[in-house]
């Protein structure tokens, strides 16, 4: 299945990881936020030097910045960070330090968002791999799961979302990264933009995408393109 196939099925996965490699060999990742309250739909993606963050677009509706203004990505020279929450600085934090991306994980849980409990999604590419992460509510604990893929088949990728649709309560990302086709996206702005224009238009916030050491590009529903 591709990425506009799968995703144009779900009315609301919430935040969502798509990583995978081009056809013609690149890395290339996005990362994709959602909302169905005003609260959740006032923001927007802002570059500030190597860091992509989630901002308030209009500051005077923020009541409440836990959970929702965080540092999404963090692109380094020797690796790149995408996730849903500030576990971006954890990990960021952690590889400094000499911890690998699930041991710098360790400390951190889903969302303190009951009844949802919002599941935390993290990816990372390093040195030509790609990691995978989710920490999720189940039977009361902390489920933690990763996966590491070494050799990605070009013109494929995985995706992770916190939600599998839409719910009340909200019903977590079951299973393992799903693996999708990447519909020719040969660049960080084909890929930005597919992903964006097949996620549902009213729950749609945000999306960026970056190939990985190279372009990037971002897409705010409040506001410019590539912005």
């Amino acid at each position: 299945m591709d990425i506009r196939t799968y995703f144009g099925k779900l009315r609301y996965p919430g935040r969502t990881i798509v990583a995978g490699k081009s056809e013609d060999g690149k890395l290339l990742y996005a990362y994709a936020i959602m909302g169905r309250s005003e609260h959740s739909r006032n923001r927007v993606f802002r570059k500030a030097g190597n860091i992509v963050k989630t901002v308030a677009y209009d500051p005077s509706l923020l009541s409440d910045p836990h959970l929702i203004i965080y540092n999404a990505i963090i692109r380094n020279t020797s690796e790149e960070i995408f996730t849903n929450g500030d576990q971006s600085d954890s990990i960021a934090d952690g590889l400094q330090e000499g911890t690998g991306f699930s041991q710098a994980l360790e400390s951190r849980q889903y969302e303190d968002d009951a009844p949802a409990y919002t599941p935390r999604i993290s990816g990372m590419f390093k040195e030509g791999c790609l990691y995978l992460s989710i920490l999720r509510r189940t039977n009361g604990t902390c489920e933690r799961s990763s996966w590491t893929y070494g050799d990605l088949i070009p013109g494929t990728c995985y995706t992770i979302h916190t939600y599998e649709d839409d719910g009340d309560p909200l019903p977590s990302f079951q299973g393992e990264p799903r693996k999708l086709e990447l519909n020719h996206c040969q660049d960080a702005e084909t890929l930005c933009s597919l992903l964006y224009d097949s996620l549902d238009a009213d729950n749609r916030i945000s999306c960026y995408a970056a190939t990985v050491g190279e372009d990037d590009y971002l897409i705010n529903r409040k506001g410019d393109r590539n912005a």
